[in-house]
């Protein structure tokens, strides 16, 4: 399946929809209707793979919801931030390993399968110097200008694994992408994903944890809302030729 139907697109737009009442809630200050907007979004998403793999998805489809339901915890969650923070961003970490691990399956099969060809040593290379990069930028941007002067090393160690997951799910996009060349166009809506959940959360976190800036709930929630999207209809369109 290399395109979407009438149906997945008429459903596509109302998954927008969805997003754009969240952004003009954030956008005009819609105190009251933001907690509705927000969750229902990542719900439309939800239902929309879902009704894509027709209600009944295999091993791997129930990973990818599975990925999406702690993004929508993580939604939940971070509607109370002062108590639920913590806990928010350990459900979206879940949901980052959950893709990590659905990125692993699908690189199996397609060894298995002969659709990929085996990752040269150069690339693992490549990708270490990525991770690394944005692991050193990280730091150097967020850790070292934590505006508590003193946060506990449980708490770095947990940002630092944060990033770690985060840098390695773009790098996974990125090489997904480039490893299953035949799977037409859509399959780099998982590299634009893993890139946008990347600037998603590091706004995020120099938001939260360096410098409050006036568009970042803004900025944070489009480039969430289209990480998650364009991860949800990658990882389908390539599960879908399994």
């Amino acid at each position: 399946m290399t395109e979407l139907g009438g149906l997945a697109k008429f459903g596509a737009l109302i998954v927008f929809a969805g997003f754009l009442s969240d952004w003009l809630s954030v956008i005009f200050g819609w105190k009251k209707l933001r907690p509705y907007a927000k969750t229902l979004a990542l719900i439309l998403l939800i239902l929309w793979i879902a009704l894509l793999f027709d209600f009944a998805p295999n091993r791997l489809g129930v990973l990818l919801l599975l990925a999406l339901g702690f993004g929508l915890l993580g939604d939940i969650l971070l509607l109370f931030p002062t108590r639920c923070f913590k806990w928010g961003l350990g459900a979206f970490l879940l949901g980052h390993i959950t893709y990590l691990f659905l990125f692993y399956k699908l690189f199996q099969i397609g060894r298995v399968e002969g659709l990929i060809a085996p990752i040269a040593p150069w690339v693992w290379g490549v990708i270490g110097v990525v991770v690394l990069a944005a692991l050193m930028i990280f730091n150097r941007v967020i850790i070292r200008k934590i505006r508590d002067p003193h946060p506990r090393w449980l708490f770095q160690v947990a940002l630092y694994l944060y990033a770690v997951c985060l840098s390695v799910v773009m790098v996974s996009g990125w090489l997904t992408a480039g490893l299953y060349t035949s799977g037409g166009i859509w399959i780099w809506a998982l590299a634009l994903g893993g890139t946008s959940f990347l600037i998603s959360d590091f706004n995020l976190a120099y938001d939260r944890f360096v410098k409050p800036f006036k568009p970042a709930h803004f900025l944070i929630m489009v480039t969430y809302h289209l990480a998650q999207f364009f991860l949800a209809i990658g990882f389908f369109m390539l599960i879908s030729r399994f």
